[in-house]
């Protein structure tokens, strides 16, 4: 259990604005060793927020990819789409990230954000949009998807 743990676990749900150059501080809590390094790897979600891989995960995707059929005309449009839309980002000593143009206008972010924690990935929403796609939550629900309980 240590070793998840030490990788990064992302509960619960943070109110932040962006500064002036688009960064946005991490939770104290969410950081991990190394992630001052361009680790981070954020992509547009189709659900309107961005999605954020903390660098342990990232490491397996690209382990992954590594064992694709690079030549495959298919695969390649795969990654393109994948990692052509994505943004790698570190945390700098004050533990913020600096957020991209491309992925602030996909989630209709401005200054004020919601950093929302999926467990093991986090995503970044605009306060209004986040409340409107968690208005119906019920977590007897949420965990029933899941299979929790």
């Amino acid at each position: 259990m240590d070793g998840l743990f030490a990788q990064g676990v992302y509960i619960g749900n943070f109110a932040h604005n962006l500064d002036a150059r688009n960064r946005v501080t991490v939770p104290s809590n969410w950081r991990v060793v190394g992630d001052e390094g361009n680790f981070y790897f954020g992509w547009p979600d189709k659900a309107g927020c961005i999605s954020v891989m903390p660098p342990h995960m990232l490491q397996g995707l690209l382990e992954k990819a590594r064992d694709l059929k690079q030549q495959n005309v298919a695969t390649q449009a795969a990654l393109r789409r994948f990692f052509g839309k994505g943004t790698q980002f570190g945390c700098d000593k004050q533990g913020r990230i600096l957020l991209s143009e491309p992925l602030l206008k996909h989630a209709g972010i401005t200054k004020p954000v919601v950093m929302v924690g999926l467990g093991l990935t986090f995503q970044i929403w605009n306060p209004e949009r986040y409340d409107e796609a968690d208005a119906a939550f019920d977590v007897a629900d949420a965990g029933a998807e899941l299979e929790f309980f």
